[in-house]
């Protein structure tokens, strides 16, 4: 093992342990989609396949190892937190700050669906619209700790069949 491949397996173990950390302040993870699990599984797929026809050296499947449970847990890291809303990707490369605090929020909107999933959408001045899905099951939990932590000024709306109940 040179030098070279020391620092990569270093940075894999730093990057998996803060991935771990950012898992752990998640409370309720989000659902995703087919495609999201599709893109993953082909992901993961490929890794697999470039280290058994590539690698040389018992350093070389350590680090796809190591690369593929970068990727998993990656794909655990978007859901709701007591801080706010956990992404799964920075929203500013330099800073690598992961999460929507909830005092940047202006509006969140909740959308039960006929699905078993809710939708949840929010408006924050630095990071535009995005979406988050969730089993419907965990409405009560979300609206709880949502409703715990958001500043008064945010409007919270709730929308059940094109209604608006909240």
């Amino acid at each position: 093992m040179n030098i070279e491949e020391g620092l990569l397996l270093i940075f894999f173990l730093f990057l998996i342990i803060l991935q771990v950390k950012r898992i752990k302040q998640i409370e309720i993870f989000s659902k995703r989609t087919y495609l999201e699990k599709m893109a993953v599984g082909i992901g993961i797929l490929i890794l697999i396949a470039s280290v058994y026809f590539y690698a040389n050296e018992w350093t070389h499947y350590i680090m796809g190892v190591l690369g593929v449970v970068t990727f998993i847990t990656l794909f655990f890291e978007q859901g709701i937190s007591a801080k706010g809303f956990h992404l799964m990707h920075p929203r500013y490369r330099w800073l690598q700050d992961y999460v929507i605090k909830w005092e940047e929020i202006h509006k969140i909107t909740i959308i039960i669906t006929e699905k078993e999933r809710l939708k949840i959408e929010w408006v924050s001045t630095l990071f535009g619209k995005p979406k988050f899905y969730f089993d419907k099951r965990e409405y009560h939990r979300i609206l709880t700790i949502i409703k715990e932590h958001i500043p008064d000024k945010v409007i919270l709306e709730v929308i059940e069949n094109n209604k608006q109940i909240q």
